[in-house]
């Protein structure tokens, strides 16, 4: 069992590890394994999964090229897709973000709290 496997991760506090982390306690109801060893860049984690230092897991588009190039094996892990929360970051202050991009944004918020729009995310759009 994957949960059960000392694996390359990321460093504690990255979105993919914590992602990964949750989906093995939900389903399980107990943490996963510690990992093996843990890196900073999901291309360190692919480099040592292709040196053969341990299995990982990582994003279908993080390892696409190393996949397809048959550099590594790759199995999804089904039914339950894990999933990570995104953030949506620019340059500047709220009043910079214009046009589009603020009404990408306001959508975004508004779908990450469930409909409700809170805190400073909540960036509604300018018309």
């Amino acid at each position: 069992m994957l949960a059960d496997a000392p694996l390359v991760a990321r460093e504690r506090g990255s979105g993919t590890r914590a992602a990964f982390e949750a989906a093995v306690l939900s389903a399980l109801g107990r943490p996963a394994h510690a990992p093996l060893v843990s890196l900073a860049t999901e291309a360190a984690v692919r480099s040592a999964v292709r040196a053969g230092v341990a299995p990982a897991g990582l994003s279908a588009l993080a390892v696409r090229d190393d996949a397809r190039l048959g550099r590594i094996h790759v199995l999804a892990v089904d039914p339950h897709p894990v999933t990570r929360p995104l953030r949506a970051v620019w340059r500047g202050s709220e009043r910079d973000l214009t046009g589009t991009a603020r009404e990408l944004v306001a959508i975004a918020a508004l779908a990450g709290s469930g409909g409700a729009g809170d805190g400073p995310s909540d960036v509604a759009p300018r018309r």
